[in-house]
């Protein structure tokens, strides 16, 4: 489980912001609520300009919501990120530079690495496991994690 069991239960969950790449959601009350981005990053093969345009987003809407509260930011991030990136995935790509700053500059913890150290979550052939890779995240605030939110996966 993600969040703890009495704020996932929370009475008041609401969709703030939803787009075909972005969703955020405040879990909990005002005054003790979460912020979350369900997220779906373009792809290394995907437009600059696009890709820019996203990031830029994603990183306004991050400090804006980290202003209100805890943020955790989830999905699909399409990057090879971290410190498991150069031996897990052999070689941590442009989108995972991205990431990784992303992290830094909201101090952000890559959770998969403390709960889910070597478990992928994507693979590419059901048939292959040398193919397989981690692309989706699950990144917390010192706040969050702070606040005791984040338990074991």
């Amino acid at each position: 489980m993600l969040i703890r069991e009495g704020l996932w239960s929370a009475e008041v969950v609401e969709i703030i912001d939803m787009n075909e790449r972005r969703g955020w959601l405040r879990v909990g009350r005002p005054s003790e609520a979460y912020y979350v981005a369900c997220v779906y990053a373009p792809t290394q093969a995907t437009a600059a300009h696009d890709t820019h345009e996203f990031w830029n987003k994603l990183i306004a809407e991050t400090h804006l919501y980290q202003s209100k509260g805890p943020v955790f930011v989830m999905g699909d991030l399409n990057g090879h990120a971290g410190e498991n990136a150069s031996k897990e995935n052999r070689v941590a790509n442009a989108n995972g530079k991205i990431i990784d700053d992303f992290c830094v500059t909201f101090d952000l913890s890559i959770l998969n690495d403390e709960y889910a150290p070597g478990k992928p979550t994507w693979r590419r052939s059901a048939s292959s496991h040398s193919d397989a890779t981690v692309i989706d995240y699950v990144l917390a605030d010192a706040v969050a994690i702070e606040r005791g939110a984040v338990q074991g996966m």
